[in-house]
Parts: C-alpha cells; structure tokens; sequence
C-alpha cells in the first residue's frame, strides 16, 4: 500500500458507478504523446503494470483500430513506436501491429477497405472483478472499506 494510511468509502457499491459506464480500458497515457511529454507517459505506463498485476485475471488484452489518413500515418506509427519502448520490455504483448491491406481486411474484414489502419492493444478489465482483486489487499491488511455511505463530513485528528 507504498505506506499510505487510507480509507476508502464509497457512495454507491464497488464498480457500480461512472466506471461501469466506460470502455475499461486501463490506458498508459498514449494522448500525451502528441504533447512529447514523455515522463508522464512513462509513469503511466508504469501505474498500468502495476495496476494490472494487482488485478491481472480480471484484466484482458484488448485489440484496438485506429484509422488513421496518409499523411498521418508516420506521426501514428513513431507515436505508437514509442510507446513500445516505453512500455519497456514487460508490456510485450502490448506491441502495436502493422498489416499489409491483404492482411488487414483479412483480419478485420468489415472495416471501410478504402481507409487505412493501425492496430494495437490495451487492458481492458471486467469491472466488479477487478475492483474486488484490488479491494482484497487492504482489506487483508485491516484497511476498513466502506460501501453505501455518503461522506457529510470529515475530521482527521492526527
């Protein structure tokens, strides 16, 4: 728990909320990128392994497509090189793909034929699982873990 004191309450039941409602995809910062901020990136990445080695059964590798046009093409396929890289040696399954278009519709045969495409990956997580793998370790450690309760009020007395 990298030696914080914590307590967790939660409004509504565990993944119940906004979380359910989205992709569940666990990203690693690809958007900043195109801001070259490498450092938040990398730390991304890092927060994404750690993350998916707390919950890893619950976390699944997920294809993604991205169109991209021609003249963009380059800045997608750097982009993504990069990313690799500082995924680093332990995201290897995260390795972005290039296809040739016969490859491509072979594999992916309803996508716009006229378009061009880059495939990568990313976890996903199905997310009552995952919060409950990432629930467990607190909770084994005594941490009180509080669910259907609004916080009204607050006083810490250190």
């Amino acid at each position: 728990m990298r030696g914080l004191k914590v307590i967790l309450v939660e409004q509504g039941d565990w993944a119940s909320g906004t979380s359910s409602a989205s992709s569940k995809l666990i990203h690693g910062g690809l958007r900043y990128l195109e801001t070259m901020d490498f450092t938040v990136v990398k730390k991304s990445l890092q927060e994404r392994q750690l993350l998916i080695s707390c919950a890893f059964r619950s976390a699944t590798n997920w294809g993604l497509v991205n169109q991209h046009s021609r003249i963009g093409s380059w800045r997608l396929k750097v982009g993504l090189s990069i990313y690799d890289f500082l995924a680093g040696i332990f995201h290897s399954w995260q390795i972005h793909q290039r296809f040739n278009a016969r490859q491509f519709l072979q594999r992916f045969p309803n996508l716009d034929k006229t378009s061009r495409w880059l495939y990568y990956r990313t976890p996903q997580t199905d997310d009552p699982p995952f919060g409950w793998r990432l629930l467990r370790a607190p909770f084994q450690r005594g941490f009180a873990l509080i669910t259907v309760r609004r916080v009204k009020y607050w006083n810490t007395m250190e």
